[in-house]
């Protein structure tokens, strides 16, 4: 089998390069963004607010999210390569659909950890299906492309959502935004049931068993350090995610926060799709992803010693190009190595180390945030942690960006024909 060839059986019910298919997987993926971030803006505020709990508390319910977030998405891509993307996508909406919505009427702490994770782990259901449907629509050569407009489908639902959440904050009804978010979930997917195709993503054969797809990826040692290589980047991204806020009230507070999300979601959308295609013709997927850690890395640096409010624009706008070059092609990179039949599980366990470095980010971020205020009442100087952090993460990059992109391809096929 040549590099460039469409892995036998990786085909969607749509086929191959349906257009149909791929806008109505971004249009539910956006929709899905959509429904979980109108959540974000008033968790926090309605959990210390409303039902007078800590922070620690807030942050409890936000780790059994996390935790929920891995299992769901080993056991979506499991679902995926056993018996298709639909059911997976389906029963993720159902659970967020159960986990918000009672989540709204709860008081009591263990049972709004619970409600939390339910809902988490139906996110990562759901997430872990619509890129094995979309990776199978796109074939390995059109993966970089088709996650790069998830990307962009993702920043607008998300934006949305965080626009529409903050309304509600404002106007002091955040429980709405528990009903709304349930609501969309139900309307999500009503969507998926109707225009998504119940056919495997897999091979038409018999699917391995959940044993022989664990080991399949579990055992692939390119897969696995790749997964490992880039784990930085998910740690170095949620460090941003977590202290921008903080910083900009605290550094900048004629500054709305709310336009430097703006900046990050109009750069996303106007640059996301051309930039990789055209780094696409240069450079192999985690070369590219190491460019984008390093202008991550020079954006905090920037951060760290910004006075103006222009530098703050500009290191918001580097670090979002860094995004550009690093979120999307982890995942459009996994589907162009992963044997045709394990795909789903593939996508599964990489969904656990980004879900895992989300969990280390916040706990470094929190922990390094904590201690900048400490000592100057402030978080400027987290950001110079968060770069001596982002260094590491470059070099933790090291291995898969000295493998040429002949010696992916040839990984790629090899751990294809000899099933791995």
């Amino acid at each position: 089998m040549t590099p460039s060839a469409q892995p036998r059986g990786k085909e969607s019910a749509w086929g191959a390069g349906s257009a149909r298919g791929t806008a109505t997987v971004l249009a539910v993926s956006a929709f899905a963004d959509l429904a979980v971030f109108v959540v974000v803006p008033v968790l926090a505020v309605y959990l210390t607010g409303s039902l007078g709990l800590s922070v620690t508390m807030v942050g409890v319910i936000s780790t059994c999210a996390f935790a929920s977030n891995m299992f769901g998405a080993l056991a979506g891509g499991i679902i995926v390569d056993r018996v298709g993307a639909k059911l997976s996508m389906l029963a993720g909406l159902a659970l967020q659909v159960l986990g918000v919505s009672l989540f709204a009427f709860s008081t009591q702490f263990p049972v709004l950890c619970l409600l939390y994770a339910c809902a988490g782990l139906g996110y990562s259901l759901f997430t872990t299906a619509s890129q094995a449907e979309l990776s199978a629509l796109a074939g390995r050569d059109g993966v970089d492309a088709v996650f790069s407009k998830r990307a962009v489908a993702s920043n607008l639902g998300i934006s949305l959502g965080v626009l529409v959440g903050g309304v509600l904050l404002q106007g002091d009804i955040p429980r709405l935004a528990f009903a709304i978010a349930a609501g969309l979930a139900v309307v999500n997917a009503a969507f998926v049931a109707v225009l998504v195709p119940g056919r495997a993503v897999g091979t038409d054969e018999e699917p391995l068993s959940v044993r022989k797809m664990l080991q399949s990826a579990l055992k692939d040692r390119a897969f696995l350090g790749f997964n490992l290589s880039v784990l930085g980047v998910w740690v170095i991204y949620a460090l941003y995610l977590l202290n921008i806020p903080l910083f900009v009230d605290n550094a900048f507070p004629r500054v709305n926060v709310g336009v430097i999300y703006l900046v990050n979601t109009l750069a996303i959308v106007a640059l996301q799709v051309p930039l990789i295609r055209w780094l696409a013709r240069v450079l192999s997927g985690p070369r590219i992803i190491a460019v984008g850690a390093a202008l991550i890395l020079g954006a905090y640096l920037v951060l760290w010693r910004a006075q103006d409010p222009w530098l703050l624009f500009a290191a918001v706008f580097v670090f979002t190009i860094g995004e550009i070059l690093t979120l999307p092609l982890i995942p459009s990179h996994v589907s162009r190595i992963a044997p045709a039949e394990n795909v789903g599980s593939y996508l599964g366990v990489t969904m656990v180390g980004r879900y895992l470095g989300f969990a280390i980010g916040n706990i470094l971020g929190g922990w390094l945030a904590d201690k900048s205020l400490a000592a100057t009442g402030g978080v400027r100087e987290a950001w110079l942690g968060y770069a001596l952090i982002a260094v590491v993460a470059l070099m933790a990059l090291a291995p898969v960006v000295a493998r040429g992109p002949q010696q992916e391809a040839t990984a790629a096929e090899a751990t294809t024909e000899m099933g791995v």
